[in-house]
């Protein structure tokens, strides 16, 4: 789970982990489509979390036959908060994240900033991507 830190300057928000393992230097910039921008995706205040994995159209891979070009690096604000009018609004905003395109991701990490299993689609689209590849920890 995602460490909630409380401190008198700002008010307490979920701080995530970083999936990947080693290096991350091939970063490329995708455009998110509306369907990348869920509740398990954005957190309660608008933040896309690390880790999620993006097709190169900027949608979840949620078949197999699709491939996970790359997951996010870090989190990044694109709405006020995830209500359905604000991830709405954010789609339409055209917004573009960075992704890392080639590594080794930690399968749990990526789990636990979703706060969520991956799909069977979606784990199906990593076995068949090429560049990113999953581990658990040991």
């Amino acid at each position: 789970m995602p460490m909630r830190i409380e401190n008198p300057v700002t008010t307490g928000r979920d701080f995530y982990h970083n999936v990947f393992i080693g290096r991350v230097d091939h970063p490329s910039h995708v455009k998110l489509a509306a369907g990348a921008l869920t509740t398990d995706t954005v957190d309660p205040d608008g933040w896309l979390k690390p880790g999620v994995p993006l097709t190169k159209t900027g949608v979840l891979p949620t078949a197999a036959g699709t491939l996970v070009y790359g997951c996010t690096i870090e989190e990044m604000k694109v709405a006020k908060d995830n209500s359905a009018g604000e991830l709405a609004a954010a789609a339409a905003a055209g917004l573009f994240a960075v992704v890392n395109t080639l590594g080794l991701a930690n399968l749990d990490l990526i789990e636990s900033n979703l706060g969520r299993a991956l799909t069977a689609g979606e784990l199906a689209a990593f076995a068949a991507s090429p560049n990113i590849q999953l581990t658990k920890t040991i």
